[in-house]
């Protein structure tokens, strides 16, 4: 049986937070023992047994493991439970090109593939919601040395909010 090694970090009771590795999977070459990335042409029938092996371990069935196909754009989805209903081809059509998923159903596993970039993640214990922050700026495509930049995380606050409120 194959285990991928995933680092935990611990938030909340009842959330589970991980990072994974290539290690513990079946993909070869380039994917090297583990993924479930659909969207980088490694096969099938590896990445399948792949998320199987995930979803064993995070104690979730295989379906609740939420995969967009991340491009870098503003696309968001929500993912109700009529989501679970659909044919895997429209689900699949429903995440192609987006790159921030919402939901309030528990046991799901939300899929963030990361390549050369470091995310955020922020937990609201009070209201048990996360944010996950991956900034990139197109503008910055042409620098010589990087497009990707050291910049402080910011936002806009709407109408009587706190800062307090918005972290």
């Amino acid at each position: 049986m194959i285990k991928p090694l995933l680092k935990y970090y611990d938030f909340a009771d009842g959330v589970k937070a991980f990072s994974s590795t290539r290690k513990g999977g079946v993909s070869k070459g380039s994917f090297g023992e583990f993924n479930i990335n659909a969207f980088c042409g490694d096969e099938d029938l590896c990445i399948a047994e792949n998320k199987k092996a995930l979803a064993e371990e995070l104690c979730i069935d295989v379906e609740n493991i939420i995969i967009p196909h991340q491009i870098h754009r503003i696309e968001c989805r929500t993912i109700a439970p009529e989501f679970f209903a659909l044919p895997d081809k429209i689900r699949m059509m429903l995440l192609d090109g987006v790159d921030c998923v919402l939901t309030d159903i528990k046991n799901l596993c939300i899929w963030v593939s990361t390549a050369d970039c470091i995310p955020i993640l922020l937990y609201d214990d009070e209201q048990q919601k996360f944010a996950l922050i991956e900034q990139f700026r197109v503008g910055a495509m042409d620098d010589e040395q990087s497009p990707w930049q050291l910049e402080i995380i910011a936002g806009v606050l709407d109408g009587d909010e706190s800062p307090e409120s918005c972290i």
